[in-house]
């Protein structure tokens, strides 16, 4: 089986960017509410949701 060179740093970047935003917004969550609703797109290469519902405890300025 073959496998993308770039796969490894891919993950470490998706890593590196949610650490990042949970960092900044410790409030923020998947919104329980829409979480059954979540389409995924089923690629080749790559499955992924089409979106990401998520909330906040805060109200931003």
């Amino acid at each position: 089986m073959q496998n993308c060179m770039g796969q490894e740093f891919a993950r470490l970047e998706i890593c590196t960017v949610i650490k990042i935003l949970l960092t900044l917004l410790p409030d923020l969550s998947l919104d329980q509410k829409f979480i059954k609703d979540i389409s995924w797109d089923e690629g080749i290469i790559l499955r992924r949701p089409n979106t990401l519902p998520v909330a906040s405890c805060k109200i931003f300025n």
